[in-house]
């Protein structure tokens, strides 16, 4: 599962499950995408995330097996509540303050109250929880939480206090000639259109969806059709495009489900083969999980999400990555068998990923930031900015690095390095700073003006 949780300054944190714990990125978009890999934070990297999100106060919320996390503004660990008896959670949701978390039969509501979490009440459920979708209606505090279970059930509670809020019709047939198989996977309450919806994704890849009519605060089912969307489970997932809302359904044939001006729901096809689950970042963005991969896209106006994939060669391992409006910069790392690395810097079409030229390091360099810092002040030219470190055999830290400015010479059909400063240390991170460019060399801050030379 993937998490894009919304952070202070306008950035978010997309949070993976891993096999073997989390991965943690930091998303940042002004002129450019910014994506670089959290660590040393308050997010527990190494448990498994069974769902993340924001909550009041620019806090953000982590639910791992072992409880739920509260992380402040500064991302550093504020609260944990652990389940009774050290119960360890199956599933959760986050939605604002209310935390909803599963384990076993056992479903509790948390709420995060300033700097702190309180279990406000719990239900026992008929069977074991499967998956959770909590969500808000309105801005008057109209929220539900939707419950699949291990034995086919699906049932629709109000929060925070986990009672009934009405019945729903059966979702499997009462002779399933494999039960198992359609069980629901991913619940998602959603309005699509002018109506309220319940969506279960199933283990069959069967989509269902129930209409609820009435208010927000007293729903009742209405509604109810299936269609299907491939033979695999299905997780589905919340994303806005141009302020149409619409639901991204990963599975293995992923689609994008939204609503017409007539109200029906319709069906778009992804040109992207076995997307397992996606994450709603900022502007349309999403962030898509394939097996081994993540990707990041955004829809058309016609509900679409085009990706298109670049393969590296066998031997090249990409390190570091910055997209800007027209080419995109991407540092990898190529190791042989005398256990020497070669290291380059290459810049690609942002439209179709065909690379361009690139620069090579010197010996036992490595890139250690990448960023498209536009035009700074006294430069004609756009211009991408790596940071390099300067790591000789027999030491444990690197010495020296280099700044390099680097950009597409579009009549010499080459990429041309533009300026080169020698740091005492390696280059962690360069950025725009007014015009100027700000860079973080070993245990110092620089910044630095272009000077032409007469």
């Amino acid at each position: 599962r993937v998490w894009a949780v919304g952070r202070p300054q306008g950035t978010h944190v997309v949070v993976a499950a891993l096999a073997a714990g989390s991965l943690a990125l930091a998303w940042a978009e002004a002129d450019a995408v910014e994506l670089r890999e959290l660590d040393g934070s308050g997010w527990a990297l190494d448990e498994l995330t069974v769902a993340a999100g924001e909550a009041p106060d620019g806090c953000a919320v982590q639910a791992t097996p072992a409880g739920v996390r509260l992380l402040g503004a500064d991302d550093r660990l504020a609260a944990t509540w652990t389940a009774p008896d050290g119960m360890r959670l199956a599933a959760a949701s986050v939605c604002g303050m209310h935390v909803v978390a599963a384990a076993g039969r056992t479903l509790y509501c948390v709420v995060v109250r300033g700097a702190a979490l309180e279990c406000v009440a719990q239900r026992q459920m008929a069977a074991d929880v499967s998956c959770v979708d909590a969500h808000m209606w309105d801005t008057e505090g109209a929220a539900h939480v939707a419950v699949g279970l291990w034995d086919g059930g699906v049932a629709l509670l109000a929060l925070p206090t986990l009672q009934p809020a009405c019945e729903l019709p059966p979702l499997l047939p009462p002779k399933a000639s494999d039960a198992r198989a359609g069980l629901p996977r991913s619940l998602l309450l959603c309005t699509l259109g002018t109506t309220r919806f319940l969506l279960a994704g199933m283990g069959d890849g069967r989509l269902h969806h129930v209409a609820l009519a009435g208010d927000a605060t007293h729903p009742r089912a209405a509604e109810h059709k299936s269609v299907v969307l491939g033979a695999r489970p299905l997780s589905l997932a919340r994303f806005d495009n141009g302020g149409t809302p619409g639901v991204f359904v990963g599975g293995d044939h992923p689609t994008v489900v939204y609503a017409a001006a007539t109200a029906r729901l319709m069906y778009a096809a992804v040109d992207a083969a076995n997307i397992t689950c996606v994450a709603a970042i900022a502007s349309s963005a999403l962030c898509l999980v394939s097996p081994g991969e993540l990707w990041f896209g955004r829809p058309d106006r016609a509900q679409r999400l085009h990706v298109r994939t670049c393969a590296l060669p066998p031997w090249s391992e990409p390190v570091r990555l910055a997209c800007g409006p027209a080419q995109m910069a991407v540092a990898t790392v190529r190791g042989d068998a005398g256990g020497q690395e070669e290291s380059r810097v290459a810049l690609r079409d942002a439209q179709s990923a065909d690379e361009l030229g690139a620069v090579a390091l010197g010996a036992h360099e490595t890139a250690t930031s990448v960023r498209y810092v536009g035009r700074l002040d006294g430069l004609p030219h756009e211009v991408f900015a790596a940071g390099t470190a300067v790591v000789q055999p027999g030491d444990d830290d690197a010495r020296s690095g280099r700044v390099l400015l680097l950009r597409w010479d579009a009549q010499a059909r080459a990429v041309v390095v533009v300026a080169e400063l020698l740091a005492a240390g390696a280059v962690y991170d360069v950025r725009e700073f007014r015009g100027m460019l700000l860079v973080a060399a070993g245990g110092r801050l620089l910044l630095l003006r272009w000077q032409p030379r007469d």
